[in-house]
């Protein structure tokens, strides 16, 4: 059972009762709130106000009544993982870790618009300047002036040009890169200059910054360092340090000298074109991710608190999140010592009473720099165990406290886990290792998965000597007695992205990204059925997890009540 990369996800929990004829769906309230990256107002081209709201790890929500009511994303918008949101004209562009779209029609579909990039998923960053869309990459900042048909390269592709954030103010573009700071662009992208000086260096670098991010406040441009907030004029040579909140968002201007910008203490406003900053009474007190306002309202979209509206320019504000599920639940694990959950950003839970009460646990990454997330969370007996980018911890007390257990293989990002009996299995890259001594030592099940493609193993399950591989392009069986594959994709699941595996009594099930949803197989994997009905929508099941009572689902869409087992579902609201 695992998840995809960590933007912005509404994951719902359910949980299916072990005997079909008495099953049904309840729904867990406890993760109240969630996470939006983004929110984007404008005017579609029939000229009717839409409001979009980039939830982490759900996609795209999309309000046609100034946030009132929000309904899900479109089923044309493939990405689940959408940062941020830029307008240009009647067109708005979503971006994120799977590549740029564009809608011209209010969010009701989409195009991808990054296929002209030499790598797709390494958008870090999006911007319009005088009609041009500047995208910054992993390979460096591209142009495009036909909206993302056709990308130029504005400098030599190099990981030193690897641009994290682009700005623009007035003619002025800045961006910043990996190894060379800031520069800034007056024609528009065609020439660009250094501009670092008042910046400090890094230590242990060549580099004249390590400016991450930025951003346009009123008619400054400032920049992040990770530590130091940065501003200035965009025609001064020389940046100043402080003077600002610690913003997260580019400020709104309301009227001619009011300013609203987000930080990571809620929203501060500033009635002097934004030399003195104050913090807005009675608005959100969690990390603003965005701001921004259309014909007098105003949309903050916040971490953990989902979208608050304001009506009065930023003086007071109210909660406005009616059908925008965003609680965010993207691993399960269950076991005899309770179930666990991840939820969105970073933080771990457990509960001991089927879901009704949660306690906070420790994430095992937490103060591992750089590690960011993790990836699979598996009951071995009475120890929790987790698959992170940064190798496998154990926990013998229940999520207090976290010791490494990696196999020595060389790639730290472990995908995968799985356990049967007193073996622990891992997914490693393209291969398989398992452990019958909790972590001590460990040996090679296999190395590679037998595909024209290059796959790497996303979700693992076992059952006897049958071991279940889900991977980008589907499902694969290893049989550990004979070293022999068997091909499960009996439903073309070449294009599905399978996530997350759970054994069930005599069933197997298997968890989607793509067109296929909740599969199931009753015959070891030989062959698969898409669950009918309701589920057989859920585009993003993010992840499984088997106790000896319950299986748990964790997916983007609605409850269900399964009628019977494979067969019939029904919505449950």
């Amino acid at each position: 059972m695992n998840h995809s990369y960590h933007i912005v996800t509404t994951i719902v929990l359910v949980l299916l009762a072990r005997e079909a004829a008495q099953s049904q769906w309840i729904k867990s309230t406890a993760f109240a709130g969630g996470s939006v990256e983004c929110v984007a107002a404008f005017r579609d081209n029939q000229g009717h106000t839409t409001i979009l709201a980039a939830t982490e790890y759900a996609g795209l929500y999309r309000s046609t009544n100034d946030g009132i009511d929000w309904v899900a994303p479109s089923a044309s918008l493939t990405s689940r993982r959408v940062s941020r949101l830029v307008v240009n004209g009647s067109s708005v562009f979503a971006y994120g870790a799977d590549g740029i779209f564009s809608s011209s029609n209010g969010g009701d579909s989409w195009d991808e618009v990054s296929l002209g990039l030499p790598y797709r998923r390494g958008v870090s960053s999006l911007v319009v300047s005088r009609g041009s869309i500047f995208a910054g990459t992993t390979w460096g900042c591209f142009r495009s002036s036909d909206n993302g048909i056709s990308w130029i390269c504005d400098s030599e592709w190099s990981w030193d040009y690897y641009t994290h954030a682009i700005a623009v103010i007035g003619e002025f573009l800045f961006k910043a890169t990996n190894r060379k700071g800031v520069f800034l662009s007056i024609d528009n992208g065609v020439s660009w200059v250094a501009t670092n000086t008042g910046l400090e260096p890094p230590l242990l670098s060549d580099s004249p910054s390590l400016v991450s991010k930025l951003y346009v406040v009123g008619q400054r441009i400032v920049a992040y360092d990770g530590g130091t907030i940065y501003s200035k004029n965009p025609s001064a040579e020389l940046w100043t340090k402080g003077g600002l909140p610690m913003i997260t968002t580019n400020s709104l201007a309301l009227g001619d000298a009011m300013l609203l910008v987000g930080t990571e203490e809620g929203i501060f406003c500033s009635s002097d074109k934004g030399n003195n900053w104050i913090p807005v009474k009675g608005g959100p007190q969690s990390l603003i991710t965005s701001i921004t306002g259309i014909e007098g309202k105003v949309f903050a979209g916040t971490k953990g608190g989902g979208i608050f509206r304001s009506t009065d320019f930023g003086m007071s504000w109210t909660p406005t999140n009616t059908g925008l599920s965003v609680s965010t639940v993207l691993l399960l694990a269950a076991g005899e010592a309770g179930m666990f959950a991840e939820v969105g950003g970073g933080r771990m839970f457990r509960t001991t009473d089927d879901g009704k009460s949660w306690g906070q646990i420790r994430n095992p990454v937490e103060g591992k720099n750089p590690c960011w997330f993790v990836s699979s969370l598996i009951n071995n007996g009475p120890n929790l165990v987790a698959a992170t980018d940064c190798g496998v911890f154990s926990s013998s007390d229940q999520g207090a406290s976290w010791t490494s257990i990696n196999p020595t293989m060389g790639d730290p990002y472990v995908s995968a886990l799985a356990t049967s009996d007193s073996r622990l299995f891992v997914g490693i890259g393209s291969g398989v290792f398992c452990s019958t001594n909790n972590g001590m030592s460990w040996t090679t099940v296999f190395k590679q998965i037998p595909s024209p493609y290059e796959l790497r193993v996303r979700s693992l399950a076992v059952e006897g000597a049958n071991l279940f591989v889900g991977t980008g392009k589907g499902i694969f069986t290893y049989v550990e007695t004979s070293g022999r594959w068997v091909a499960t994709n009996s439903l073309n699941l070449t294009n599905e992205d399978v996530v997350s595996l759970a054994i069930h009594g005599p069933y197997v099930f298997a968890g989607t990204i793509g067109q296929k949803g909740v599969l199931m197989s009753t015959d070891n994997g030989s062959n698969w059925t898409a669950l009918s009905g309701e589920v057989g929508n859920w585009t993003m099941v993010n992840s499984l997890a088997s106790s000896d009572t319950n299986i748990f689902v964790a997916s983007n869409r609605g409850f269900l009540l399964p009628r019977q087992m494979a067969n019939e579902w029904l919505l449950q609201d």
